[in-house]
This record gives C-alpha cells, sequence and structure tokens, in this order.
C-alpha cells in the first residue's frame, strides 16, 4: 500500500482493471436490455479522467523521504475513478431504447482486449518484482 499522494504503476493498473471490470458490467446491461422499450445506455467513464489526472500533474510536488527520491509530480492519480454515465435521451428507435446492439458488442470487444493488455502488463510487473525478490537473496 502507498503512503497517501503516491501511486504507483501497479496502482494504476489495478484501477484500470477495476474500471474495465465495471465497463464490462456496464456494457452487458446495456446488450441485456437492448429489447426493453426505454432503456437508455450506460458507459463508464475512466480514461478520460486520467488523462486529466495526467494533464494536471503539473504543479503538484511528490513527497520524497530520501534525497535519493526522484523529484516528481503526483498529481491527481491517486484520485481518478471510474465513474458510470448515462448515455443520454437519444433514441432512434420507436420504442425509445437507444442501444445499438453492434456498437455495444464492438465496444465489449475493446474493453476485452484493453484489460487482457492490463493484465499481461500487471503481470509483467509483478514478475519483475518476484525476480527482484528471489534473485535477490542469491
Amino acid at each position: 500500500m502507498l503512503a497517501e499522494g503516491r501511486v504507483g504503476v501497479v496502482d494504476v493498473l489495478r484501477r484500470g482493471l477495476q474500471a474495465a471490470g465495471l465497463r464490462h458490467r456496464v456494457l452487458s446491461d446495456n446488450i441485456s436490455n437492448a429489447d426493453t422499450p426505454g432503456f437508455k445506455r450506460s458507459d463508464v467513464r475512466f480514461s478520460e479522467a486520467l488523462k486529466e489526472a495526467v494533464a494536471a500533474r503539473q504543479g503538484v510536488t511528490m513527497v520524497t523521504t530520501s534525497v535519493m527520491h526522484l523529484q516528481g509530480q503526483a498529481g491527481r492519480l491517486g484520485q481518478v475513478r471510474a465513474v458510470v454515465v448515462p448515455g443520454g435521451a437519444t433514441s432512434q428507435r420507436p420504442d425509445g431504447n437507444n442501444v445499438d446492439i453492434e456498437r455495444e458488442m464492438a465496444e465489449l470487444t475493446k474493453n476485452t482486449l484493453f484489460f487482457d493488455a492490463l493484465s499481461q502488463q500487471i503481470h509483467k510487473k509483478m514478475s519483475l518484482l518476484r525476480t527482484a525478490v528471489n534473485e535477490g537473496r542469491r
């Protein structure tokens, strides 16, 4: 666990995995309600919030406990959360439903690829840490 204000790569990857899981549930809900009259699709906002937090890193000083630590910026990365956003009131169907099943399936595939990429990155990071711990004793 990192101290407040310090956000590591693993924490950002973990938040990305949580966001992908939430997005998968929201997209699945959209697909399961594709034939429900009046249903409005939802989506998850995460990558935009992450980009904003990275852009806002300017001006926030990172806390260091040693002169050997790199000086840097923490920003608001620790505050980034995935948020479910409603898709609006638009509809081209007479029943008021705005779910396009082809779009939802494409978004689901894209989200799966995003989840897989994050999983591979966190696996590599953990393997590197495991190697450092195990090989450090030799």
